[in-house]
């Protein structure tokens, strides 16, 4: 039997769906209980175009029990500051949160913002045409204002951008089972405040390379969080190599990484854990 939750969702989400087409972003259907496109279904197809909100609804009345994600990007102009909690101190990652979507020209408008299923936030921002970035400390983004608690409570933070999408409200989490949620509601897409400098700045745009100083910087012995450290180096190896190099390549990099410049070095165990969540979030995007 369903639960009050799930009904919620599952009354909801066809609604919500169409809604978010009309307000001209890029729907796309995810299976029951899931953050992927059904089996056979090629999502990349609405990086380049969005489906009406006529179609969208049909699909989903049809498919009454299917989370759905909005694709950023151009095609939406949208850029998804994600804040993955995790690991992170409850009370700094709200802080967090609340700082990035109140990183707009207006603070009487914050930035729309969703809750995940999993307690993190999605931010939403215009399209700046930003690199998507995996695995970012927050200490490293120069948001004005972060206190230790925000900048230091352990969440990562995600840039969504070109090629990728996230789960979108009311759709239900795959571990949880709770529903995403608004804290600040939507706007239509053309109406997206803009991207902080902060953010211009931390992410990259499409090729542009990186210069051989940044590299540098990245890969520097680990200073403050080994964890945050960790993946922010994982996360830049895994976002600029293909797939298919990611096990052959990556992987012993940043564990070499770690054993030469992490004191002490992470525990295996825990590193294994920091690649296997990016390689999963990065083949998703």
């Amino acid at each position: 039997m369903a639960s009050s939750t799930e009904e919620a969702a599952v009354a909801t989400v066809a609604g919500e769906a169409s809604r978010m087409a009309g307000m001209g972003y890029s729907v796309i259907p995810l299976g029951e209980r899931s953050k992927r496109p059904p089996q056979g279904f090629r999502w990349d197809e609405f990086a380049r175009r969005r489906a009406s909100a006529e179609s969208v609804g049909r699909y989903f009345a049809a498919n009454p029990a299917a989370n759905f994600g909005v694709v950023c990007g151009r095609v939406s102009n949208l850029l998804v500051v994600d804040i993955d909690v995790k690991h992170a101190d409850p009370a700094g990652a709200m802080e967090l949160a609340e700082l990035v979507a109140f990183s707009v020209p207006d603070p009487s408008r914050p930035a729309p913002t969703a809750e995940t299923g999993s307690g993190g936030f999605h931010v939403y921002f215009a399209s700046s045409a930003v690199q998507t970035s995996i695995g970012i400390d927050p200490a490293a983004l120069g948001i004005p204002g972060a206190t230790p608690s925000a900048a230091g409570c352990g969440a990562t933070v995600d840039l969504k951008s070109e090629r990728s999408y996230v789960v979108a409200p009311p759709s239900l989490h795959p571990d949880t089972g709770r529903a995403y949620r608004w804290i600040v509601p939507p706007v239509p897409a053309i109406d997206l405040p803009p991207c902080p400098d902060w953010l211009l700045a931390a992410g990259r745009r499409p090729g542009q390379a990186r210069s051989s100083e940044e590299w540098e910087r990245a890969l520097e012995p680990a200073q403050g969080s080994r964890h945050g450290s960790a993946l922010s180096v994982a996360g830049l190896l895994l976002s600029r190599l293909p797939e298919d190099l990611w096990r052959p390549v990556a992987v012993p990099l940043v564990r070499a990484w770690n054993a030469v410049h992490v004191v002490p070095p992470l525990p295996d165990r825990e590193l294994d854990v920091i690649l296997r969540d990016l390689m999963r979030k990065e083949s998703m995007s």
